[in-house]
């Protein structure tokens, strides 16, 4: 009696397959950003527990405890400076800024658009009074 062995091609092609996802998932959630030393933006806060951090946008850059009355004449401000010493914990993960050189006031890097004449008009769908009930 002879015996059957199992196709072949199915099982490399199920292989390949299998190893090509696993492939596609670790290169997209690779995409994660390395904070290192060098110029950082935002604006300086100060919060209840006295933590000094950078807030640029969605990204908040923390300052050590060690050094940040440096800081504290700057809160409220968009402040530019450079760092020597940063600690990325986990990746992805906030950055803890350790030695820094303050620069100035951060850069304006936004160049808005200037739309002259625009007007805005918002009229109700329920009539000048609003909703009326009867």
């Amino acid at each position: 009696m002879r015996r059957v062995a199992p196709h072949k091609p199915f099982f490399q092609a199920l292989c390949v397959s299998l190893i090509c996802a696993l492939a596609c998932g670790f290169i997209l959630t690779a995409q994660a950003g390395l904070r290192g030393p060098g110029k950082y933006c935002g604006v300086v806060i100060f919060d209840r527990w006295d933590t000094c951090f950078l807030l640029s946008g969605p990204y908040i850059t923390y300052i050590s405890d060690s050094v940040k009355n440096e800081l504290r004449p700057y809160m409220g401000k968009a402040m530019q400076v450079d760092a020597s010493e940063v600690v990325q914990h986990m990746n992805p993960g906030d950055a803890l800024i350790q030695k820094y050189k303050i620069l100035g006031s951060a850069p304006d890097t936004h160049h808005w658009v200037m739309l002259d004449g625009l007007e805005l008009v918002a009229e109700s769908d329920s009539g000048r009074m609003g909703l009326q009930f009867s």
